[in-house]
Order: structure tokens, then C-alpha cells, then sequence
């Protein structure tokens, strides 16, 4: 009877808690929702609070709607996993919206467990206090920032906490300082520093950077990569192509079998290219001499934006880096990178291929590539319908990157009659879901609008936002 029941047995069993978490660490982009639902279906508070940490690092807003319950769940109103609360915490640190929304839920949840009563309950109780400072006395902070550092053993990060209350205390020097210092072990504190500096932020942020240069060794890889990827996300007075560039990239399309693109009235104004940045180049590359694998996605992205200056041969090596341990991410950058026209590997038709793949396989970033395909024309001519038929599906699910997309798009896309009324509703609800770009956006397109529209805008992008389930 027992071996009849034996062989009754799937052949596939699902995968253990502890074989989920080795396939996250060889690959934190490996599709394991699959495997963690059924343990989260049977009521494991664990395996809940990491299917929470799998579908919020999805960029789907669905996902996170879902993410934000199966935390609360493995919480269990301070029964359960308290780690959980720290998680969700962590989900805040960009999404302005939700921590607005959610801000209720934590005050009461701060009051159903002991503060101090393990690592764990500290730790959760500092990264709650880095998204809602202002439900904390200063001495409590400092009390448990010293029962932390008693008690952390590994990846131990008490200056980002005492940044955060010298921040919200007004004490912009020493917040200032701390924030610095707290980047050599938590590379959070490049945001929260960049957000800190105020309206001037770009040139103080550009300054500190170049201050830095000598000490790049001194950050965290991932700070390092954050650096260069924020000095890259700046908004910039962008150079408009010239014809002659334009020309030499028709050449390139026809040479590989496409038909050089059309200039017309429709196509709407030249497109803009990115001024280089040595500094971005340079953070990145130490980033990428110490391992960091975000460092190489970014620098693949920045080539692909400057593919003059750049070869499609050192961005295809570095794919081959990034697909050793994070193999849906690198073909999901080899899928963009087919679609680079500056390059002669461009091959749109293998860039839907394997973009479908993706899709196929559960990785919803995918669908951002497929939209782009038809957006710049890649498999004939431009397709503003369906790529916007895309991306809303996406931003109907909460994706920012899908609302930035759509923002461009009615702001100076091809082929497509401009609204910058919409554009600039997209953007605010792009910014709002955590793009840091957006805001620059924002203020390009505020210097090309009438104030009433611009408050006409930001009222629909509130709207949009109030009826989303984030």
C-alpha cells in the first residue's frame, strides 16, 4: 500500500522553502512564484512574506496589490512573521502613493509587538521608522539603534536610521553626512540622499558625485551603481539628432535588410539623444569591477542610448555577464539591445522572439520591449495604437515604467498626435509609482504649458492614481 501510494505521487514535487530561497540567491529574478504559492496557500506565514518580496520586485501594481495582503497576512497583526511588516515596509521607500495609503495600517501595526523584544522586531521597527519617521521620539530611535548594533551580526546599517531622524528633525548637516556614510554598507541611502538635497538637487548630487571620485572603493557596489544610475537619470537638455545622424542610421536599418525611416510632418519634431557623462561611465564601471550585476544592466542600457560611442560586441559581453546568474534579466536586455538602431546586430523580428519567450515564461517586463517594438517601428511602421494598447495594459496594472512610456509618448512620440495635458498625467502618476525621472519630465513639460493645464493635468493624473489598485 505504501509504495502504491508512493508511486501515486506527482513526479515533480514542488520545491522546498529552503531550495526557493538557493534558486533566489544563484537568481534573484528566477520565477519561483509558482512554487511558492501552494506553501502560502497552506497558511506558511514564511513562504507568504517571501511570495510578497517575489511579486512586489515584479514592477506589476496587480502583483503588488497582492504583495501588500500576503504581507499583512504572514504579520498576522503582530502574531505572525514580524519581518513581514519590515518588508512591506521596504515596498514604501519609492512608492509615494502607497506609503500615503498604507499609513493608517502602520500606525496601528506598530502597537501589536514589543518593539525591542528580538533582532527581529528592531530591525522592523527601524525600517518602519525610515518610511514614517514622524511616529517615533528621537530617544526611542536611538534606544533600539543601540540594541541593534548590539545584536546585528551581518549587513548591519545604523547610520541609514539615525540619517533618517536627522532628516526629519531638520538637521540637514548631519543628515547630510550620515546619508554619505551610510552608502559604504546600504546602498538606500543614494535615494533617500538625492531626494533630500531639495529643488537644487541635480547639481548638488552632481557635485558630490565628482567630490567622490577618488573614493569610489570606499561605497558599496550597489551604492556605486545607484550613483552613476542617478547621475544617468537626471533630466538633461537633450541634444536634437541631426539630419546627417539620422541619415547614417537610415543606412544602417536599409544595410540589415530594413527600410530607412520616413522623415515627415507626421513623425512630429527630430528625436533627442543623451549628452554623455564620463561620471556615469566611471561609477558604473567600479560598480561592475566589484560584481555588481545591476551595475552591468545599467551600463548596458546606458550604451544602447549612446550606441555611436559604443559597440554592439562590449554590450553583448556584458548580457553574457548578467545571463551567468540572472538568466531572464540578460535575455530580456538582449531583446532591447536587438532593437538598437545604431548597431548592425539590429533584428527586431528576434527581438519579438525572444521577447515573447519572456512573456511566455511569466516575466511581464517583457510586454515594455514589445511595446517599444512597435512604437519605434521595428516590424514595420510605427504602431502608436498597439504599443499604447500595450503599455495601458500594463499601467492598468500599475506598471510606472508603462505610465513614463505613455508619457513620452504623447509629449514627442512619432507618428502620434501630441497631448501634453496627458502627457503630463502619465508622468505624475508615473513619478508617484516611484520613477525618479518623472519629475524632471514634469518640469520640462511645465515650461511649455499653460498653468491651467498643468493643474488640469496633475488633477487627472490624481484621479488616475485614486482609482488604482495599488
Amino acid at each position: 500500500m505504501l509504495c502504491a501510494g508512493l508511486q501515486a505521487l506527482p513526479a515533480h514535487a514542488g520545491r522546498s522553502l529552503e531550495q526557493i530561497r538557493y534558486e533566489l540567491y544563484k537568481d534573484p529574478s528566477a520565477n519561483v512564484e509558482a512554487d511558492l504559492r501552494p506553501l502560502a496557500e497552506r497558511g506558511d506565514l514564511e513562504s507568504k512574506r517571501l511570495l510578497a518580496d517575489v511579486l512586489s520586485g515584479s514592477g506589476v501594481g496587480a502583483k503588488m496589490a497582492e504583495a501588500v495582503q500576503l504581507y499583512k497576512e504572514a504579520f498576522a497583526n503582530g502574531r505572525g512573521d514580524v519581518l513581514a511588516l519590515a518588508g512591506l515596509a521596504r515596498q514604501l521607500e519609492r512608492n509615494r502613493r502607497l506609503r500615503v495609503q498604507q499609513r493608517d495600517y502602520f500606525r496601528d501595526a506598530l502597537g501589536r509587538y514589543q518593539h525591542g523584544y528580538d533582532v527581529r522586531s528592531v530591525t522592523t521597527t527601524l525600517e518602519v521608522s525610515l518610511a514614517y519617521p514622524e511616529f517615533f521620539r528621537e530617544g526611542e530611535i536611538e534606544r533600539l539603534i543601540t540594541l541593534y548594533q548590539r545584536s546585528c551580526l551581518y549587513e548591519c546599517y545604523p547610520d541609514i536610521y539615525r540619517a533618517s531622524i536627522a532628516e526629519h528633525r531638520g538637521d540637514l548637516a548631519a543628515a547630510e553626512a550620515l546619508y554619505i556614510k551610510a552608502m559604504r554598507d546600504d546602498p538606500r541611502a543614494v535615494e533617500r540622499y538625492y531626494e533630500m538635497l531639495g529643488d537644487d538637487r541635480d547639481q548638488r548630487f552632481t557635485a558630490f558625485a565628482e567630490s567622490q571620485m577618488g573614493n569610489m572603493d570606499d561605497f558599496h557596489p550597489e551604492s556605486a551603481q545607484r550613483i552613476g544610475s542617478t547621475l544617468n537619470g537626471m533630466w538633461i537638455e537633450e541634444i536634437p539628432e541631426t539630419e546627417e545622424e539620422l541619415d547614417l542610421e537610415g543606412q544602417d536599418i536599409a544595410e540589415e535588410g530594413g527600410a530607412p525611416p520616413k522623415r515627415s510632418e507626421q513623425l512630429g519634431p527630430p528625436r533627442v539623444k543623451r549628452q554623455e557623462n564620463p561620471n556615469v561611465v566611471a561609477w558604473l564601471d567600479n560598480a561592475i569591477a566589484r560584481g555588481s550585476v545591476s551595475a552591468m544592466v545599467a551600463k548596458v542600457n546606458y550604451m544602447s542610448l549612446q550606441s555611436k560611442s559604443y559597440s554592439a560586441e562590449s554590450a553583448f559581453e556584458l548580457i553574457e555577464k548578467v545571463e551567468e546568474s540572472q538568466p531572464l534579466q540578460g535575455k530580456s536586455l538582449r531583446a532591447s539591445i536587438l532593437m538598437v538602431p545604431g548597431w548592425r546586430t539590429l533584428d527586431p523580428l528576434e527581438s519579438q522572439r525572444l521577447s515573447q519567450e519572456l512573456i511566455d515564461a511569466g516575466y511581464d517586463r517583457a510586454w515594455l520591449t514589445m511595446g517599444d517594438l512597435y512604437n519605434r517601428g521595428g516590424l514595420d511602421e510605427a504602431d502608436q495604437q498597439k504599443s499604447l494598447e500595450i503599455y495601458t495594459r500594463m499601467a492598468e496594472n500599475g506598471s510606472a515604467p508603462a505610465f513614463y512610456r505613455m508619457a513620452n509618448l504623447y509629449a514627442r512620440g512619432r507618428a502620434i498626435c501630441h497631448d501634453k495635458v496627458k502627457a503630463y498625467s502619465y508622468g505624475v502618476v508615473a513619478y508617484e509609482l516611484g520613477t525618479a525621472r518623472a519629475r524632471g519630465f514634469l518640469q520640462m513639460l511645465e515650461k511649455e504649458m499653460d498653468p491651467a493645464d498643468v493643474q488640469r493635468a496633475r488633477a487627472t493624473g490624481e484621479e488616475i492614481l485614486k482609482g488604482m489598485n495599488l
